[in-house]
């Protein structure tokens, strides 16, 4: 039975001012005149948390952030959306961020990057700008664009940490959208074991997960579907295709939505059709594995010790070679991507407040070829971890 969902229930305004403060804070510590963050549609994180603005289709979004205000800047077609759909912030629209070709001349209130930098210094030059947002995210065109604005004895440096350290504390208001986003990629997850069956395509399957959590309510994907079956497994988190899922095929079945900007995401791995025994023993291998990762996130221990839980499991039973990278990663608005991580070189304690998956798979095994699962641990205000992916047994291995 799926979670009750308060539909009305949102991240409060008052919680983006506050966010934007704490980076103002950072920003007169460091002597910080300009902070800038940019995020991308798959990438959308560090936009979102400043203003609420989730970006669609468009190249991406800019915040320009002074010691006193907050500035999004989108392209010219999401100019009105920022307008309505910002919680924290003024909107600016720009060429720059627009479709590469079109012309915008016009287009009402579009300006470019370099104007709205003299309009926020009244044509003062910032002397020191700060980057927010991990480099790999920002693009050349936006990159130039900035750079037209300031002057060359304008220092450039990067604080990709403050965004990163803020954004890794969940807040009660967070926690409780992510227990939401996860129960709804539970019901997607569900969806897809009750219809799966031999002789369907990979796609049509996703079809099922695709619905579902859309008709709960998540208003994005965190990524497509991933249903992989028999040998494209090796293809670890490789495109569903409109592959043929054949009897006795071991499928793995990754489901992310976004609720209200926040993701849930859970993966499972079973056979279709009637599993050998051999097939059993080594999805309840991977099932072991996820657990004992599991019962390793506790507050005030070594992070490291998650990813050790899970591969002294493979070792053990002869398949340590094919566990070839750490299982923990972040997630918050997007899944793995800016929000911590737990490997075995980790040396930090787990804090409170904070939201880790657990991703274990294999692949490239002989035969078998591997299997993913994932679950999403919680580590709440009290100490107290909390799996918000267990409305779903691990050993679900038959369709």
């Amino acid at each position: 039975m799926i979670q009750r969902i308060d539909y009305s229930f949102d991240i409060p305004v008052d919680e983006y001012k506050k966010r934007a403060e704490r980076v103002r804070e950072e920003m007169v510590k460091r002597d910080i005149d300009l902070a800038i963050a940019w995020g991308l549609q798959l990438f959308p994180g560090d936009i979102i948390y400043l203003t609420g603005f989730d970006i669609n289709l468009e190249i991406g979004a800019m915040i320009l952030m002074t010691q006193d205000d907050v500035y999004l800047l989108t392209g010219p077609e999401a100019y009105p959306a920022a307008k309505i759909d910002i919680k924290n912030g003024e909107p600016f629209g720009v060429s720059e961020l627009g479709c590469i070709g079109v012309d915008y001349s016009r287009t009402p209130e579009i300006t470019n990057v370099k104007d709205c930098i003299k309009r926020i210094f009244k044509n003062h030059i910032p002397k020191r700008v700060a980057i927010l947002t991990f480099p790999d995210f920002l693009t050349t065109l936006a990159y130039n664009a900035i750079i037209s604005g300031l002057s060359s004895k304008t220092e450039i440096i990067y604080a990709t940490d403050i965004l990163y350290s803020l954004r890794m504390v969940k807040s009660a208001s967070e926690q409780k959208l992510m227990k939401y986003a996860a129960s709804i990629a539970i019901e997607g997850m569900k969806t897809v074991l009750n219809n799966i069956k031999p002789g369907m395509m990979e796609t049509q399957c996703s079809a099922h997960a695709c619905f579902k959590v859309r008709d709960l309510g998540a208003h994005a994907l965190t990524f497509d579907p991933i249903i992989q079956s028999g040998r494209r497994i090796n293809t670890s988190i490789g495109k569903t295709y409109n592959k043929i899922i054949e009897e006795g095929d071991i499928v793995a079945i990754d489901v992310g939505c976004r609720y209200k900007h926040y993701a849930g995401h859970v993966a499972r791995t079973i056979v279709a059709g009637n599993p050998s025994e051999k097939q059993l023993r080594f999805l309840q291998m991977g099932a072991e594995a996820c657990a004992a990762t599991g019962s390793q996130v506790i507050y005030g221990k070594s992070m490291s010790n998650m990813d050790k839980a899970s591969h002294e499991v493979f070792i053990k039973y002869g398949y340590g070679q094919y566990d070839t990278y750490s299982c923990g990663h972040g997630t918050g608005f997007t899944d793995g991507i800016g929000e911590g991580t737990a490997t075995q070189k980790s040396e930090e304690l787990w804090p409170k407040n904070i939201v880790m998956m657990s991703d274990v798979s294999l692949s490239g095994v002989p035969e078998l070829h591997g299997f993913r699962f994932e679950e999403c641990f919680l580590i709440d205000n009290n100490g107290i971890t909390n799996n918000i992916t267990n409305g779903l047994p691990l050993d679900v291995f038959q369709c």
